[in-house]
């Protein structure tokens, strides 16, 4: 893993590569580090010009610094980015002597001897550079050398390349690759300590729930009315009690396979709509104040809230036939803080409107517990809608009409809201 300045090592060092290669076999040659359509003195008259033009994520190692976190966000170990540093090596020279074709050549034959960036190449470089940020490069003890290959640009590639360099000629240049620079973040990781002791426990007839139904039938919606129908194995202990969320209560029956539990002989304000857990716990019995002894897995199960009554305030008419309005709902049961709640509203087929009307209208934000959500409605058509509330997913249920000589037998009748 290298630091931030990695990348200006790897230019460095190639430039002090090129360098050697070209000084050695004579002649006053520069090489400069410049964009190619850079202009005035900064362009040698015989010269080789190293210009990184692309950085680019390396494919191979896009993988490998997965799961760097833990679910609840502790770092687990320090990011990296694996990076392909691309260049563009332009020449300048007399075009009659062949000049650039001759420092072209000599800049092949230079980095097909040095195709990788060793710990003394680097070192040397940096001993040369004059760049004081370059002294605390960590690069010659990366792990994975950095390794520099021809890079193939098609006649495309090269123009879009040059189109980019504004009102610059085309040079003879080459494309070479550098790759990989991984480039280390600076966020420490944590390392917990080591496992020091293997333990298993046994724990004798512990409860186990295998399933959690409402007395009124498998499939039907858990209300707070209904009576819990607990079924597992192993469920009875010398005190048994039943957990809901993080209150005990005392069930009314219990068996080795089924512990009975009425919700509603349980206070309304102990109860929350949405998704509940339950757990089978048994106590022990010669403690003055009962401790956990054994306690059951959990499972979830979805209570439904049912709505009491609505109130309709502030309702101001709109254009076309609407109305904005507050709707305040009643229900049977507490929604917390948090939970995300939403009023349903469908409307019913009648002389005021055929029945095409659906709206959904999430509450306002409460700052705590209530059983009165207030929603903030806008552009409703005037009409008769059945209402439903939706806690977190649990819905209200409709009551159809059972009166055979009724008009709206076997339909949804109950709870409605007149919009007028």
């Amino acid at each position: 893993m290298s630091n931030d300045v990695a990348i200006a090592t790897v230019t460095a060092t190639l430039k002090y590569i090129l360098e050697e290669g070209v000084t050695r076999n004579g002649g006053a040659v520069e090489v400069t580090t410049l964009p190619p359509n850079t202009e005035g003195e900064g362009i040698p008259k015989l010269g080789v010009n190293l210009y990184l033009y692309r950085i680019t994520p390396n494919m191979a190692m896009a993988n490998s610094d997965l799961r760097p976190l833990r679910p609840k966000g502790e770092l687990i170990k320090k990011f990296h980015s694996a990076l392909d540093l691309h260049y563009l090596i332009t020449f300048y020279g007399n075009d009659a002597k062949l000049e650039a074709q001759k420092l072209s050549g000599l800049v092949i034959r230079t980095l097909a001897d040095n195709p990788i960036l060793t710990p003394e190449l680097i070192t040397r470089a940096l001993a040369l550079s004059t760049d004081p940020d370059l002294g605390r490069s960590d690069l010659m003890e990366q792990t994975d050398r950095v390794r520099v290959t021809p890079n193939f640009l098609t006649n495309d590639e090269l123009s879009k390349i040059w189109s980019t360099l504004v009102q610059t000629p085309y040079r003879l240049c080459l494309a070479y690759q550098a790759s990989m620079v991984l480039l280390e973040g600076t966020r420490h990781g944590e390392v917990p300590l080591p496992l020091r002791e293997r333990r298993s426990y046994l724990i004798p007839n512990q409860p186990v729930i295998e399933r959690v139904l409402s007395d009124a039938g498998q499939w039907k919606p858990i209300l707070a009315n209904s009576t819990l129908l607990i079924q597992g194995k192993q469920l009875a202990g010398v005190q048994t009690w039943v957990q809901l969320g993080s209150q005990k209560f005392s069930p009314q029956n219990v068996t080795d396979t089924e512990v009975t539990l009425s919700l509603a002989e349980i206070n309304p304000e102990d109860l929350r709509a949405g998704i509940q857990s339950v757990q089978i716990v048994h106590f022990q019995a010669d403690t003055p104040e009962p401790l956990p002894a054994v306690e059951s897995n959990v499972v979830a199960f979805v209570l439904c809230p049912a709505i009491e009554s609505v109130g309709v305030e502030n309702l101001q008419m709109q254009r076309r036939g609407t109305r904005d309005g507050q709707i305040t709902l009643e229900l049977n049961m507490q929604v917390g803080t948090t939970q995300r709640v939403l009023l349903l509203l469908n409307e019913v087929p009648g002389d005021s409107g055929d029945g095409s009307g659906a709206y959904i209208f999430k509450a306002e934000k409460r700052t705590t517990e209530t059983r009165s959500p207030v929603f903030l409605c806008q552009n409703v058509k005037v009409g008769t809608y059945l209402v439903r509330v939706q806690v977190d997913g649990a819905a209200s249920q409709l009551k159809v009409d059972n009166n055979p000589e009724s008009p709206t037998f076997d339909q949804y009748n109950e709870p409605l809201l007149v919009i007028e």
